[in-house]
């Protein structure tokens, strides 16, 4: 017989989206500073290089704003799963990994970028 899976309290999900929001905003007030207040010699992106466009495209101005999407997809799963563990806390790993994999390319723009 299998048994029921394992399912999370609703505050344990609400601690696990904040901090999900937490860690988000985090990266995107980082991203956000670096592209308006870059180290000398160059403080803004000059247009045209790649850290322009890279700025243009990852930095919409609103870090809050990340920070929700990301707390907010954490609820989605939660909630469409009806609260199972390993789901929820799989999709946070996830969550977690792709961040770190698109903060991995991001630094390779910056050793492949000329400035």
């Amino acid at each position: 017989m299998t048994e029921a899976p394992v399912r999370l309290p609703w505050h344990e999900c609400l601690i696990l989206a904040a901090l999900v929001a937490g860690v988000t905003l985090a990266m995107a007030l980082s991203l956000h500073h670096d592209c308006l207040h870059g180290p000398p010699p160059v403080e803004r992106p000059d247009p045209g290089t790649p850290r322009a466009s890279y700025c243009a495209t990852t930095d919409i101005g609103h870090p809050g704003a990340i920070a929700l999407l990301g707390a907010a997809l954490v609820l989605v799963v939660a909630a469409t799963t009806r609260r199972r563990s390993v789901t929820v806390v799989w999709f946070v790993v996830l969550l977690a990994a792709v961040a770190v994999i698109l903060a991995s390319l991001a630094a390779g723009l910056r050793a492949v970028s000329p400035l």
